[in-house]
């Protein structure tokens, strides 16, 4: 590992994340290619699947971790990700609260 005197921390933060991204891109791959897998070897490999989303969730952990631990600025790695989020809330201040009918437990 690179000491702190020869990369600067943004360079390391910046490094690293992009690092991970490609880990959780090319493991993506791996599993459209097996999701999409025909033969004898299809009902095996197909067992790993759940095995590889766990590997990606905790590559989405790291990312996060990192994000929120780093200085770097995250516009730069992230760029073409819209931070914003399109759907909007909806208004649970417009009427009385209804309640679908449905198993009501017991």
């Amino acid at each position: 590992m690179a000491a702190s005197k020869d990369i600067g921390m943004d360079n390391y933060c910046s490094k690293l994340s992009t690092e991970l991204l490609g880990l959780k891109s090319r493991l993506r791959d791996l599993m459209s290619s097996i999701e999409l897998m025909a033969g004898p070897n299809n009902k095996f490999l197909k067992t790993h699947l759940d095995h590889l989303h766990d590997i990606e969730k905790v590559i989405d952990w790291k990312l996060e971790v990192l994000m929120r631990a780093c200085p770097a600025d995250w516009n730069e790695v992230y760029c073409g990700v819209e931070n914003i989020v399109s759907v909007e809330a909806p208004d649970v201040s417009s009427g009385p609260e209804t309640i679908s009918a449905g198993f009501m437990g017991g």
